[in-house]
């Protein structure tokens, strides 16, 4: 259901759109990280359709950190990658400079799934503050209601 649901919005591999990226560097900006992303997962990869601080269009998706945010209900943290062991033997953990700490929230859709995520990311351990949470939150929530806007708009219904 969520990858069919991604497939609609026809989103994957489209240029960029100012209104993502804006919300993707204000996410960087409240969580005062050097990068932001806002990707989008299928079956075989992240794709990113926003980003800022970092030069990749897509990732692998059994190497992307933000197949565990899909899985949440909501915000999920790691204050420090490297004691964590689900995290530990990461590649882009163990790169110079690290992942060290992440924050993801998953886009929730009007019909609950979950196309991909919303993430900031440094390169030092450290935890958001519990208004930071709720602006990354309220930022993924806005990038919901640009997707599902855009989909309505490609659609021809209002």
């Amino acid at each position: 259901r969520r990858l069919a649901r991604l497939a609609a919005l026809a989103v994957m591999d489209t240029e960029r759109e100012p209104l993502f990226d804006h919300l993707v560097a204000l996410a960087a900006q409240v969580c005062e990280t050097p990068v932001a992303l806002f990707g989008l997962v299928d079956e075989r990869r992240q794709w990113f359709k926003a980003a800022v601080g970092f030069r990749r269009d897509e990732t692998p998706r059994e190497r992307t950190v933000c197949v565990h945010t899909l899985q949440a209900d909501g915000l999920f943290e790691v204050h420090d990658a490297l004691l964590d062991p689900r995290f530990a033997h990461h590649p882009d953990v163990l790169a110079e400079p690290g992942l060290r700490f992440y924050a993801g929230v998953p886009i929730r859709l009007d019909d609950g799934t979950h196309p991909g995520t919303l993430c900031v990311v440094d390169f030092r351990p450290r935890e958001l503050s519990e208004a930071q949470r709720d602006a990354l939150t309220r930022l993924a929530d806005a990038i919901a209601e640009a997707l599902m806007m855009r989909e309505r708009l490609l659609r021809g219904s209002p």
